[in-house]
């Protein structure tokens, strides 16, 4: 099973980062993991929210996460709003100043992956049957990356696992036109398929570079997730609700884990430090643009 992932390729790898992790960036990796896992339905989540109400698709960054471990328990939400301090002598801004660097540095280091997406993508032989990915049998390869085939079961999974996230968060194709369903229908089984194109490709790179993972390294990772969730048994019924099981999720952190070690890996070596230093005045815009976003929408100020 292939989760939908869209990554980047890197040149150049030493062998001392194969498996053996650093525990001090294990944590971070984590975090990391838990939201590419999650990161597939993004763009799709939101063109089908604004399919159902009415308002126009906007892509949203993929969070790739922190440089520095931060505590799991906790986890930074780049596109969340931050509040204010109550009773604070300014505004807000200072204490919201290292949430608003940790979104910068996010969307720097998503702009770097995209770009290496598009330089992989155009240097791999990668053939698409749109017959067989219309109306082929489950068997039927709909796409070959590098002389690796794929199938149409494998979209046809992948797609329901996307309706079954998008069901549970209250979104339904009869909630719209017949013409806008078979619509977002077609915008969903091509993004699958291209997130299973990517992520077979990149996986391909990470393995051929060196990384891989251990079945010590997975149970880790489950049992981190587990931890997220309020425990296995909880972490179960979120996977049952989304038509997954535990295996599923252990061959997902298999395949995606040595992604995660290359892109970590890649980013380390390639990211300029003095990308990372923002100014006052990008700090500040950014704020400005979270604090507006926090404004209820549809009232007027009616002076007396």
């Amino acid at each position: 099973m292939r989760s939908g992932l869209s990554r980047l390729r890197i040149d150049g790898h030493s062998d001392e980062c194969m498996v053996n992790i650093e525990h001090s960036r294990r944590v971070d990796m984590m975090k990391r993991l838990l939201m590419i896992l999650a990161a597939g339905c993004v763009l799709l989540t939101a063109a089908f929210a604004a399919g159902c109400m009415g308002e126009p698709a906007e892509e949203e960054p993929m969070p790739v996460g922190p440089d520095e471990p931060v505590d799991p328990g906790e986890p930074i939400d780049p596109g969340e709003p931050v509040d204010p301090v109550p009773g604070g002598n300014d505004d807000g801004f200072e204490a919201a100043r290292p949430q608003l660097e940790q979104q910068l540095r996010m969307e720097i280091e998503q702009q770097m992956i995209q770009e290496h997406v598009t330089d992989l993508e155009q240097q791999a032989h990668i053939e698409t049957d749109q017959a067989a990915i219309d109306e082929g049998p489950e068997n039927a390869v709909i796409a070959v990356v590098n002389g690796e085939e794929l199938l149409r079961s494998e979209m046809l999974e992948g797609k329901e696992q996307q309706m079954q996230q998008f069901r549970m968060m209250g979104m339904d194709l009869s909630d719209m036109e017949d013409e806008e369903a078979a619509q977002m229908m077609e915008l969903l089984r091509m993004q699958v398929v291209e997130n299973l194109v990517v992520t077979t490709l990149v996986h391909q790179v990470a393995v051929n570079q060196g990384f891989s993972a251990t079945e010590e390294d997975v149970d880790e990772y489950y049992q981190y997730f587990a931890a997220q969730a309020g425990g296995e048994e909880a972490l179960e019924q979120q996977l049952e609700e989304a038509g997954m099981t535990p295996e599923d999720i252990r061959e997902d952190i298999r395949n995606q884990l040595p992604v995660e070690m290359y892109i970590t890996t890649y980013l380390e070596e390639n990211l300029d430090p003095d990308m990372l230093v923002f100014s006052e005045e990008e700090l500040r815009a950014l704020y400005e643009q979270q604090q507006q976003q926090q404004q209820p929408a549809g009232f007027d100020v009616v002076e007396a």
